[in-house]
């Protein structure tokens, strides 16, 4: 179970820069704890954690129970896109690899202050 937390860690690391950049970090962090507190609720953990439940379930209730309360912004679902096209060609990265793609994405974009 470590190497998926790893890589989770790694991601939301890059993620966090990305709302760093963005100065959206106390939307962010409200979004969180509303996440976690949404999926720590006695009657939704059991099952987002149960092997037992096929992944593709769990997805599916995580997404229908935060998706109206959290509204991701179109910038991180470009920069989520950009890290999976990372991971797709380059396999797994590292947190400083992750973090480096990242901010080369994020200067390249037209929201950026260093955009071209």
């Amino acid at each position: 179970m470590g190497r998926p937390v790893a890589a989770a860690r790694r991601y939301a690391e890059a993620a966090f820069q990305v709302a760093l950049a963005e100065s959206q970090l106390d939307r962010w962090q409200a979004d969180l704890a509303a996440a976690a507190a949404m999926l720590g609720r006695s009657d939704v953990e059991p099952t987002v954690h149960s092997p037992a439940v096929p992944l593709t379930e769990r997805v599916e209730i995580v997404r229908q129970l935060l998706e109206p309360r959290i509204a991701p912004g179109p910038l991180l679902g470009r920069a989520y896109k950009h890290l999976l096209a990372v991971r797709m060609d380059q396999g797994p990265i590292g947190r400083e690899a992750a973090i480096a793609a990242l901010q080369a994405w994020w200067a390249d974009q037209p929201e950026s202050d260093t955009a071209t």
